[in-house]
């Protein structure tokens, strides 16, 4: 039997053993707050930085309130409240990913020396410590090295950046290179993945697929990993009620591709979308994965949030595009406010789920028939869930938090008012 926890890498957990172990005397609920509550914070420090970081320009572009777009992740893509809130290292990988986008921002803006580069590949490599999901964005910001190497080959800047990813490579190897050493050499799997092992015991991926695979079960698979970006938890709503995300992925997709023929791109601006092409192929190998080993299409795509800070940069590139288009502009404030009410409700049935009010119809799918009679009764909802939360402080601090979140909001959008009025640039 494999260990399933030997192919987590170990910066996360380093970090909590000593809150576990402080807290291993106290109830479950006490410390599952604890635990939780600091991965939750983490995660929105990471988003906090990322957001301050975007509103602080280097590309010498204007700063306007799509500058915000960090920020509006959650509201835009609401499957970050579950997928942040768990106990598992996402959380850090998006502080990782939000310090490392800043850094690589500031190397390709500036004539920046070796040290910086370093400083970068330390943080790349505190990632790739924290989850291999690292890796799709280490290897593009490699390919973007690479090419400013390419560029500068008959020019005295060559040196230079030769030596700045020498010491790239060399602090992300200092930092996780002996962890996926250790992994192959112990398990013949570079990221110690326990599918991989299991299924080339068993004849390979191929094999696995020619007798597993089906179209159902792989239109199934991209169904499910396209769902459960914009919503993934226990209990998943009615399909029907995801339309307004669907149609907001859509909507920023067209928008990313107008602005691509309006304006282009720089060279900075394809790591986002290297880093999310080789996220979705990972995925999608794991999809088959499972679908080889065990006949199974459950592979999520909320591990993408994960990226946000990164992947908000095309985020606020399609939201310009789709500004200059008034149908379009109307068409994303509609979806947004379908997709706030999509929240609340997905949040609501979680709770009437975990209190025990209702059922599952079909696999995880939520039985909205089941959830009549405890609907209205909220004393016993916030009973039951008192067994193992703490629900009242839970619901006090999610208002206060959204309280705070539109505060900021209306305050960064009247400061950028404000500052356009005046033909200044914002700070």
């Amino acid at each position: 039997m494999g260990n399933w926890e030997a192919q987590q890498p170990p910066l996360y957990y380093l970090l909590m053993a000593p809150l576990y172990a402080a807290s291993k005397h106290w109830s479950m609920v006490d410390q599952l707050f604890l635990l939780r509550g600091l991965s939750y914070c983490l995660a929105w420090i990471g988003l906090c930085i990322a957001t301050i970081a975007s509103l602080r320009r280097d590309d010498g572009a204007a700063v306007s309130g799509l500058s915000l777009a960090p920020a509006l992740w959650p509201l835009l893509f609401p499957a970050w409240f579950p997928e942040m809130a768990r106990l598992g290292n996402d959380c850090l990988v998006i502080v990782l990913a939000a310090c490392a986008w800043i850094v690589l921002r500031t190397i390709v803006s500036s004539n920046a020396g070796w040290p910086r580069y370093a400083v970068f590949g330390a943080i790349c490599g505190a990632g790739l410590l924290t989850k291999a999901t690292f890796l799709p964005f280490v290897a593009a910001a490699g390919a973007l090295f690479l090419f400013q190497l390419w560029r500068e080959r008959q020019n005295a800047g060559f040196l230079p950046k030769l030596l700045g990813l020498l010491a790239f490579i060399g602090a992300i190897v200092a930092m996780s290179g002996w962890w996926y050493v250790e992994q192959y050499l112990e398990t013949g799997n570079p990221i110690g993945s326990i599918d991989m092992i299991m299924l080339n015991r068993l004849g390979g991926l191929l094999a696995g697929l020619s007798q597993n695979a089906t179209l159902g079960l792989l239109a199934t698979g991209l169904l499910y990993l396209v769902t459960t970006f914009v919503w993934a938890a226990i209990s998943i709503p009615p399909l029907l009620v995801y339309f307004p995300g669907y149609l907001i992925m859509a909507l920023f997709g067209w928008g990313y591709i107008r602005h691509l023929k309006a304006s282009g791109s720089t060279p900075v601006d394809w790591v986002p979308v290297l880093t999310l092409a080789g996220l979705l192929v990972g995925l999608i190998n794991q999809l088959l994965v499972y679908i080889a080993l065990y006949a199974s299409p459950g592979m999520p795509g909320y591990y993408l949030h994960s990226f946000a800070p990164v992947l908000a940069r095309p985020v606020e590139r399609a939201g310009a595009a789709i500004r200059r288009s008034p149908l379009m502009r109307r068409a994303l404030q509609v979806m947004l406010f379908l997709s706030l009410l999509f929240l609340l409700l997905a949040m609501f049935m979680q709770a009437q789920y975990f209190s025990g009010c209702a059922n599952q119809a079909f696999i995880f799918y939520f039985n909205i028939f089941t959830s009549g009679p405890c609907a209205t009764d909220l004393p016993r909802m916030v009973e039951n869930l008192s067994v193992f939360a703490w629900p009242l402080l839970a619901f006090g601090l999610f208002a206060a938090g959204w309280f705070l979140m539109l505060c900021g909001a209306v305050a960064a959008m009247r400061c950028l008012h404000v500052h356009a009025n005046e033909g200044r640039a914002a700070r």
